[in-house]
């Protein structure tokens, strides 16, 4: 002991030589004490949020203990901290490192040397530590890496904080030290990207998060000259994910580009203990590799310990209690309720992490990777991993059984049903991950593989997991015994999510499903596949009446059976067709009742035809508020896009598009039959933003295979107009026309035929105006009155155009009154063009106001009146009588006015007065130019 304490006192010496203990003016300031804190030789990176809480907390408590995960940053962010607040101690920052103590007096011993307090013949160390300490100013004791001597410390820092006052105590652990009044505040990983968006990340992207910006400058420092580029960005993305943000783990991962590019590095990640291993040689040996960090918790573990931190292993998306309890205790070496309380012990231990906010458990990766290899060393996995298969199977069985409907029938059962479906596919989602794992594990066609299948069916369709169904779902079936209750269960499941992809291998497998139903009289699975293949008649072709009429049918016997799943695809997927097609009433007939966001978005879309822009919009603002609480399924994403399309060219106003978030889904979430959904939202912002050449080529992009998907071509016909291609806007126009004439589709009916008579207009007047009333009749009869406002624009236009200026004037008033009442802002350029032209040529005239009086519905019965009438322009060709066409047939062929007058049986006066009348209506002065009108028209 004595030799003990001359060792001390030496040491004491040598720093007194060093770094004497009395004040020291230090750039004007004054230095207090021995603040010695380690001297990092990088920049922490980001931590600024955290450093900014733990400075508020340091003003408050006494004792506060840094917890995380090994790796986490616990030590980087003490010294950083320690540092900021160092001018607020008088009495000094100390700095003890503990790594190196492996007992009690060893602790205190590395706290004497630090406060340079000499042992005493006759006088406790730790008694000394605290005299000393009560004696000095206010000050900060740091106590790094703690976690192996949790007793030895909590025993210290409690004597001194019983006796210093001014003395507070900050420790680094990976286990609170449970001392009273203990601030236990866990250091969470730098954020990082999601790892599901790696793939499309770029550079620009990546900026804010804080693993990328570590990454970034500990690359930097291991190759000079190194950046994160928009190519190396997606694998950069993936190992700053993957890796959880750790920044251990990342800093590691960076010093391999000093011999491998970023793509190998995030290809190798999945043997990361091998590959993130040779940190610098001046670090703690546990801090060279990732392992060893690993490895230097689990050592502090008991048995127990061990064997649930393995087990837990098996948890690829975080857990629940009762979900360790079953694959944990299910070797039945421990009792299912220790295994609760060894999770508990494990979160303070910082292997396991906890979000009360979700009452779940969760491992980072890097951590559950090293179960796993210590569930593999052990010779465990194939029992835990069965265990875990099993387990989510009856799980997902018990979310589908949910509560029953009895009692219940009729659209209030439909709205029960869907609610509780939307319950369950909430209560799947976190899951989601574990049920992906136990479909990889198991035996495709296993009575389990089908099991985990068909609870997974309403989540793959409600989330859209379209991709997902595909790789993991549909093997099991493939695979499955189709004689098996579970076979058939699981092909059920899958309709709408397989049906949606338009997936002709799943058709494959209703098709012999549906005959195995039929030679069982089993009614209800056999209704329930044919509505699968005539929803995809309908999503195919348009709306039928023959498959109209067969999902009616259908629709009334899932009523009979109580099959609410039958009942409610049967009513909305043809409801989002008939809205496509623009048959809105026939579409609200189909959803009335429903509470859904799916039906509020059709209504909104069916409000958004008429032109009822205020109750469209508050009905798609419910759907969105319904969308946002995940209560409703994401495919109902693309109809609120569907609806920000139309809204912007209603308001003109590009914005509409980003304000009702319409790109909120990524296209990999799409079935195939709403991509076109897609390219109309991008193509109408292109045009409400004056962008035409663009907008064509987005809608050019995508060539119609689905009947929603004619709706861009109306678009790209009125865009080809505006850009004066008259004849591609025909013939676009011209295809769209030939799918009306096949299905009933009134939207796309006055689209093609308003593009087509603005193509006729200078070349055959009555042509144009036939098809221009035909279009508005067609507008009028579905109560599509945003259309109706075109047509009438497009007919009062012409009508100006053939001298017939009141009553053109009376049509566009009405039109524009109409225009107001909606708040119909957008007009395509060329039609924009047209009104203002024919509204100069009305001024003043008294139809106008007329025309302001009358509501759209009055001035279309108008306008029908007039259809029958004979209309002949004032000038140009269309303006000549059939008697003057004679006349220019003969001067075309070289006649004098007598050659004419005899031929043609009238008196050279009449001759003369004719070709007077032609010259004027044409706007030439003599025979040879109107020979040249002539040899040009018979060109064309």
């Amino acid at each position: 002991m004595f030799a003990a304490a001359c060792g001390r006192m030496l040491h004491r010496m040598d720093a007194c030589v060093l770094v004497p203990p009395y004040p020291v003016l230090l750039d004007g300031g004054l230095l207090m004490g021995r603040q010695v804190l380690p001297a990092p030789v990088a920049p922490l990176i980001g931590r600024r949020a955290e450093l900014a809480e733990l400075g508020s907390l340091l003003e408050r408590e006494r004792v506060i203990t840094l917890t995380g995960s090994g790796g986490c940053g616990k030590t980087r962010l003490a010294v950083e901290l320690a540092r900021q607040v160092s001018d607020g101690y008088p009495g000094g920052v100390e700095w003890v490192e503990l790594a190196p103590s492996s007992d009690t007096e060893s602790v205190v011993s590395a706290l004497a040397t630090v406060l340079e307090v000499v042992e005493v013949p006759g006088e406790e160390l730790i008694a000394r530590i605290v005299r000393h300490l009560g004696e000095r100013d206010r000050a900060l004791i740091v106590l790094d890496n703690a976690e192996h001597l949790l007793g030895a410390v909590a025993d210290v820092v409690a004597q001194i904080t019983a006796v210093a006052e001014q003395v507070q105590v900050l420790t680094t652990s990976r286990e609170p030290l449970g001392v009273p009044g203990e601030v236990v505040w866990r250091v969470p990983s730098l954020s990082a990207p999601v790892l599901e968006q790696a793939a499309s990340a770029t550079e620009q992207a990546l900026r804010p998060f804080e693993s990328v910006q570590l990454f970034a400058d500990r690359a930097g420092r291991a190759r000079r000259g190194f950046r994160v580029t928009d190519e190396a960005a997606p694998a950069i993305a993936q190992i700053c994910a993957r890796l959880d943000g750790v920044p251990l783990a990342i800093e590691l991962a960076a010093a391999r580009i000093r011999t491998m590019p970023p793509e190998r590095i995030a290809a190798q990640l999945d043997d990361r203990f091998r590959l993130l291993a040779g940190g610098p040689r001046t670090l703690l040996a546990r801090q060279q590799t990732l392992q060893a960090s690993v490895a230097w918790s689990e050592d502090l573990l008991d048995d127990t310990e061990r064997l649930v931190f393995r087990r837990l292993g098996v948890f690829a998306g975080g857990f629940t209690v009762d979900a360790a309890e079953w694959v944990v205790a299910g070797f039945g070496d421990l009792d299912a309720y220790d295994v609760a309380d060894t999770v508990g012990r494990l979160v303070d231990k910082s292997l396991v992490q906890f979000d009360v906010s979700k009452d779940r458990y969760s491992m980072l990766e890097t951590i559950r990777s090293y179960a796993m290899q210590r569930l593999l060393d052990t010779g465990e996995v194939a029992r835990a991993r069965d265990a875990h298969a099993d387990h989510f199977a009856m799980w997902l069985d018990r979310v589908a059984a949910g509560d029953p409907l009895d009692g219940v029938s009729g659209t209030v059962a439909v709205n029960a049903w869907w609610e509780h479906r939307v319950r369950g596919v909430a209560l799947v989602e976190p899951e989601w991950p574990n049920c992906a794992s136990a479909l990889e594990w198991s035996s495709p066609g296993s009575a389990t593989s089908l099991r985990i299948v068909a609870g997974l069916g309403d989540y793959w369709a409600i989330r859209q997991r379209a991709h997902d169904s595909a790789r993991y779902g549909m093997p099991p079936l493939l695979l499955g015994d189709r004689r098996s209750d579970e076979w058939k269960h699981a092909v059920l499941q899958l309709m709408a999510v397989r049906t949606n992809a338009l997936d002709p291998r799943y058709a494959e497998l209703r098709d012999e499903a549906a005959a195995e139903a039929v030679r069982l009289g089993d009614r209800a699975t056999h209704n329930r596949l044919e509505l699968s293949r005539h929803v995809t008649s309908t999503v195919l072709l348009g709306p039928l009446d023959e498959h109209l009429d067969a999902l009616a049918g259908i629709r009334e016997e899932a009523y009979e059976l109580g099959d609410w799943y039958t009942v409610w695809n049967a009513s909305q997927s043809p409801a989002l067709i008939l809205v496509a097609a623009g048959r809105p009433r026939e579409a609200e007939q189909l959803v009335a009742g429903l509470v859904s966001s799916r039906s509020l978005m059709i209504r909104s879309a069916a409000a958004q035809l008429r032109g009822e822009t205020a109750a469209s919009t508050a009905l798609a603002a419910e759907a969105q508020g319904l969308l946002d609480a995940r209560l409703g399924a994401t495919l109902d994403r693309m109809l609120v896009a569907f609806r920000a399309a139309g809204a912007a060219l209603t308001s003109g106003d590009p914005a509409t598009v980003d304000d009702m978030r319409a790109g909120d889904v990524g296209s990999d979430s799409l079935p195939r039959s709403l991509f076109s959904i897609r390219g109309m939202v991008r193509g109408a912002r292109e045009v409400v933003s004056g962008r035409l050449e663009e907008a064509r080529v987005i809608l050019a992009d995508s060539p119609p295979d689905l009947f929603a998907s004619w709706r861009n071509v109306g678009l790209l016909a009125q865009v080809e107009m505006s850009l004066g291609d008259v004849d591609g806007a025909k013939r676009t126009a011209s295809r769209l026309r030939a799918v009306a004439d096949a299905v009933p589709a009134p939207s796309y009916a006055t689209m093609s035929d308003l593009v087509l008579a603005e193509c006729e207009r200078h070349t055959d007047v009555t042509a144009a105006l036939g098809l221009a009333h035909r279009s508005l009749a067609t507008a009028a009869e579905h109560e599509l009155w945003p259309a109706v406002v075109d047509a009438l624009e497009v007919l009062g236009s012409m009508l100006i155009d053939v001298g017939r200026r009141r009553d053109g004037a009376r049509v566009l008033a009405a039109a524009e009154s109409g225009r107001a009442a909606m708040g119909y802002r957008f007009r395509f350029p060329h039609r924009a063009a047209d009104v203002a032209a024919a509204r100069v040529a009305v001024s003043g005239d008294d139809g106008w106001a007329e025309g302001k009086s009358l509501s759209l519905a009055e001035i279309t019965e108008v306008v029908q009146r007039m259809r029958g009438e004979r209309l002949r322009a004032v000038s140009g060709w269309e303006s000549l009588t059939p008697t003057e066409v004679q006349v220019v047939e003969q001067v075309a062929e070289g006649l004098t006015n007598p050659q004419i007058a005899e031929r043609l049986l009238m008196s050279r006066a009449t001759v003369k007065t004719h070709l007077v009348h032609v010259y004027a209506k044409l706007g030439i002065n003599n025979r040879a130019e109107l020979a040249a009108i002539v040899v040009r028209r018979s060109a064309r």
